[in-house]
């Protein structure tokens, strides 16, 4: 398919003090192999202090599609919001700023869009790149919370709860209008690690409804910084996915003491039952990242408990 002829994108690139890395993925975006002046890049400053307004203007003297706004309001979800009200086209794609992309990326998810106008959104594979070799320890369920996503090798459509992840999906904007973005009660805020911004976003998206499509063929690269590369990282990670969770729940939903003390029972049993599984496998000496993998699910029905106790505890929802 002509380039000309296929839909327009403004990509936006929410970003907090990596600069490190955020030049390696405004590059592999300005070297896709579709017209300038069909797509644009946003990068979204959410309140950087390491010289990332600079690094972005030295690349905009030469890519007069690359734009810089600044969202003061801490939280990735304020900054996409920011760059969806920034974005000039019809399609807006959503990116990390510790992502890189193949050169046809762009030109992969644009054709499919073009070739289906009843797909209101898309997104690929993300696979995962380590700083160095994989973590044996490593179990394959906690990959998700470094950004793989991976829904096999055909292009297929794809149910709630299944999602395109945020370093590679593109809505059509009339889409996220209609729901007006993301919600700013969930997602991450500086360094507290909360999450579920990207599937409080698809839950409505799916109500509209709308057709949400998996493109094998348009891959990118989640590159992970060192210093998550550790057992108690995962393990608070899979604990703030928990209570992430049961934030966007209470949000979604009017408040329900009853089904409140129930989600509460069953949340506490599978973490004891969860704990005692993990302390068998140490005992046991099974292979560290089945261990990991049980402790891991600890914390996440961990953070659903607190998570439940504290909106039972508030005894309110997300209609008061």
């Amino acid at each position: 398919m002509n380039a000309t002829s296929a839909p327009r994108m403004s990509i936006v690139v929410g970003t907090l003090n990596r600069g490190e890395v955020l030049g390696r993925s405004i590059d592999s975006l300005l070297a896709q192999d579709f017209p300038r002046d069909r797509y644009e890049i946003i990068v979204v400053d959410n309140g950087c202090t390491d010289g990332t307004e600079a690094l972005v203007r030295a690349r905009m003297a030469t890519a007069n599609n690359l734009r810089y706004v600044k969202e003061p309001k801490l939280g990735l979800s304020n900054a996409r919001n920011k760059g969806i009200a920034e974005s000039k086209f019809e399609l807006v794609g959503f990116f990390d700023d510790d992502a890189t992309a193949q050169t046809d990326w762009l030109t992969r998810l644009t054709t499919l869009f073009a070739g289906d106008p009843a797909t209101g959104a898309a997104g690929g594979p993300i696979f995962v790149g380590w700083p160095d070799v994989r973590p044996k320890w490593m179990p394959r369920s906690c990959e998700g919370y470094f950004g793989h996503c991976y829904y096999g090798t055909e292009r297929l459509e794809l149910k709630f709860p299944q999602y395109p992840y945020g370093s590679n999906m593109v809505i059509r904007k009339e889409h996220l209008l209609t729901i007006n973005g993301f919600s700013d009660k969930v997602g991450p805020k500086g360094g507290n690690m909360m999450s579920a911004g990207e599937q409080d976003l698809f839950s409505r998206l799916y109500k509209i409804p709308i057709k949400v499509m998996y493109e094998p063929a348009a891959p990118v690269e989640h590159w992970v910084q060192a210093e998550r590369v550790s057992r108690s990282w995962v393990l608070k990670r899979s604990y703030k996915h928990g209570l992430s969770n049961t934030r966007m729940i209470s949000n979604d939903e009017p408040y329900q003491a009853g089904k409140l003390t129930r989600r509460l029972f069953t949340a506490s049993w599978r973490c004891v039952m969860s704990s005692v599984a993990a302390a068998a496998g140490w005992i046991m000496r099974k292979p560290p990242e089945v261990t990991m993998g049980r402790l891991a699910n600890t914390m996440y029905w961990a953070g659903i408990t607190r998570g439940t106790f504290s909106t039972l505890q508030a005894g309110r929802g997300s209609s008061q």
